[in-house]
């Protein structure tokens, strides 16, 4: 196989040493003031994400418990499942991080704290993988900060979900696509890793792996390394199908799957996209036109045209993922707009990969497709972002579209290294953005959480119960905390549910000691009408009206955990415990997003 281009560009003037004809006296002091700029950069950057991390690790949702539960349950029971007896459910959608979670479980240590210290390694891999790219130094830089400085990467990284190591394995199999033109071994085990990540990682590993065969078809270990990659995937599903029975995870069945045909969805898509791609389109034919009286085009080989492309293509899929399937689905969860977030901002990172900086050698149009691609992957990708809210609906997405927009216009019509920085980087801000009330929310989520799900978690586990299960509306760290089988009424941990198939005779046979439901209302007794919590109302209200309304605990304002507790459970002493997480929960989860944050300035969760 034939050495990559970029393993042979020359690197920008800043990473060069320099020639001893240009060791003047002059240039060595323009050079050492160039290099402690770049440090004082560096250093910056650095202490910006620092501080982003102190902010925002605190941060856990309450999704990652879900999750976090299988390696508990595997480590204390030797069965992998949500509940360790019941029926077999499969809960989550990444189950990279559910195998991970068996470490902590094994090792007696806090899942919380494993996956914070996972994080903090992905942000020293990031940082080592683009330090050892070579890339240009304003390239370099341009590709830390875009993550480094941004609080939304931080948000996604924290929340110990996969969306930051998704993102981020996403980037990295298409960049090592892009600057190698194959992926080698490396880059198929990044395939694979991908696969495993969440089931539409199957996707964009399928077409890279497919995209590395079109650039170089003759390549035999291209050919074992697909058949190993989405040979073992599909044994991989074929496994988990038969151990929990159903074809997709269970949170496909309550997110996404509805009566809709195919041939619907892709008219909807359709009909979103193509309004929003016609201008663009204008747009970039105008430009082009501009370019080529300016640039003469060079007949380069088809296989680098096609591996130029390669962003445009993560580009088009991505979008074709977010407004196909995600925007379809019904996402309750979704800080930082974390879903496009997970399949956009890869995008971004696989344009900076390679060197939009001429190297001094070539002509004038050595770059050309890598530019016009790049450009063309960031149009689309922006597009998306845009038919996602169909609309532009805050500041920075009207600033980021607008950079974009005018980026691409001038990078179709002159060929300078520019625009195509410029673009990423309207990319990145449109991609990246998100309001400073849900930013506040965010640091004050896990400490409500503390006093209201996971307070009631731990009021269990102190109380002697006898035999019975707990049916829950927000299934995530108030199981994880608790021993006792749970039914999870919002339907991610528990097939019926999901499947809409809950009745009275079903409630009956899983003696349920404990409802909890999420209500509007602090008032005692009163739930919201959605998901299966109906079904469960009307059960301890009228099927079992000796189940006695506790007092709601109060997560933020216009959401409390309601209660009902069997008899049985009332007289261990329960109900008196549930009564103190009231009281708790009052004082202190009334005050605003702010006040929680400070009165917790120092307090970080996982390490208690």
């Amino acid at each position: 196989m034939s050495s990559s281009p970029e393993l042979t560009d020359q690197p920008d003037a800043d990473l060069r040493p320099r020639s001893a004809a240009a060791d003047s006296e002059s240039s060595t002091k323009s050079g050492n003031a160039s290099h402690k700029g770049w440090r004082y950069a560096y250093i910056a950057l650095a202490l910006l994400g620092a501080g982003m991390t102190f902010l925002f690790i605190r941060m856990t949702l309450d999704d990652s418990f879900i999750t976090w539960r299988y390696g508990k349950t595997l480590a204390e029971s030797g069965v992998w499942n949500w509940n360790s007896t019941g029926p077999l459910v499969e809960a989550y959608t990444n189950p990279l991080y559910a195998a991970l979670s068996i470490v902590p479980a094994v090792l007696g240590i806090s899942a919380e704290l494993f996956f914070k210290l996972v994080s903090i390694a992905m942000v020293a891999g990031y940082v080592l993988v683009v330090r050892r790219a070579r890339l240009p130094r304003i390239q370099e830089f341009v590709l830390l900060a875009v993550a480094l400085a941004s609080p939304v990467f931080y948000v996604q990284l924290y929340l110990g979900l996969e969306t930051a190591s998704f993102a981020l394995l996403i980037g990295l199999l298409f960049s090592i696509l892009y600057r190698r033109g194959s992926l080698g071994t490396a880059g198929f085990l990044v395939a694979a890793a991908v696969a495993v990540s969440r089931p539409e990682g199957i996707v964009l590993a399928f077409v890279a792996i497919a995209w590395a065969l079109v650039l170089d078809r003759r390549n035999r270990a291209n050919w074992i390394g697909a058949v190993s990659v989405l040979g073992g995937w599909g044994l991989y599903w074929c496994a988990r199908w038969w151990y929990f029975g159903q074809f997709f995870p269970n949170t496909y069945y309550k997110k996404t799957a509805n009566d809709e045909s195919l041939f619907v969805k892709i008219l909807d898509l359709a009909l979103v996209i193509g309004p929003l791609l016609l201008p663009i389109v204008l747009g970039i034919a105008v430009a082009a036109t501009l370019y080529r009286r300016q640039v003469a085009i060079s007949h380069e080989r088809p296989q680098e045209i096609l591996r130029d492309a390669t962003p445009a293509l993560l580009a088009a899929v991505s979008a074709a993922v977010v407004l196909g399937v995600y925007q379809k689905s019904d996402l309750v969860m979704d800080p930082g707009h974390r879903f496009y977030w997970q399949l956009l901002f890869p995008v971004v990172l696989v344009v900076l990969s390679r060197p939009i900086i001429r190297p001094a050698q070539t002509g004038p149009d050595s770059l050309l497709y890598r530019r016009l691609f790049g450009l063309i992957a960031v149009a689309i990708a922006t597009v998306t972002v845009v038919a996602w809210h169909e609309s532009l609906s805050s500041v920075a997405m009207i600033v980021g579209v607008g950079v974009v927009a005018v980026a691409v216009i001038v990078g179709f019509a002159r060929d300078t290294r520019v625009p195509m920085a410029i673009a990423a980087i309207g990319l990145a801000t449109t991609v990246g953005f998100t309001s400073t009330s849900e930013l506040t929310s965010l640091l004050a989520y896990r400490y409500r959480l503390a006093d209201a799900h996971e307070a009631i978690g731990k009021a269990i586990e102190r109380t002697q119960l006898p035999p019975g299960s707990i049916a829950v509306g927000d299934a995530g760290i108030l199981p994880y905390v608790v021993d006792q089988r749970v039914v999870d009424v919002s339907g991610l941990g528990t097939v019926a549910t999901a499947h809409g198939t809950v009745d009275a005779e079903y409630l009956d046979e899983q003696n349920l000691g404990l409802v909890v439901l999420i209500s509007r209302e602090p008032v005692a007794g009163t739930t919201n009408p959605v998901d299966s919590s109906p079904v469960f109302y009307d059960y301890v209200t009228n099927e079992r009206p000796d189940f006695v309304a506790g007092r709601a605990a109060m997560f933020a304002d216009k959401y409390y955990l309601n209660y009902w507790i069997s008899p049985e459970w009332a007289d261990s002493g329960l109900a008196d415990e549930l009564d103190e997480v009231f009281e708790r929960s009052k004082r202190d989860n009334a005050m605003p997003n702010p006040a929680v944050f400070m009165d917790n300035l120092w307090n970080f969760p996982f390490l208690r």
